[in-house]
């Protein structure tokens, strides 16, 4: 294992991870700091989604539905794609 240091709080420690080697990485500790704020922020994302469905609209859903109805076929205009010439 190779001396890392934590980009977060500083802290040396060993990773065999090359984003980790290069400084891009966390020492353990902050990872788990990490992990425990990006689960709040679903929860809180989630209980937001679940209380209000129309604002957070989302047009594939839309696009999913209509593929369905049609059978299968959808059109590029329906995708917002247009032609190159």
């Amino acid at each position: 294992m190779t001396g890392c240091k934590c980009f977060r709080c500083g802290r040396d420690y060993g990773s065999n991870n090359p984003d980790d080697i290069e400084g891009d990485g966390r020492c353990p500790a902050c990872k788990e700091v990490g992990k425990r704020a990006a689960a709040e922020t679903d929860k809180k994302i989630a209980a937001m989604r679940l209380a209000n469905p129309d604002r957070f609209h989302n047009p594939r859903t839309e696009i999913i539905k209509n593929l369905i109805e049609k059978g299968g076929r959808i059109s590029i205009n329906d995708l917002g794609i247009t032609p190159k010439d």
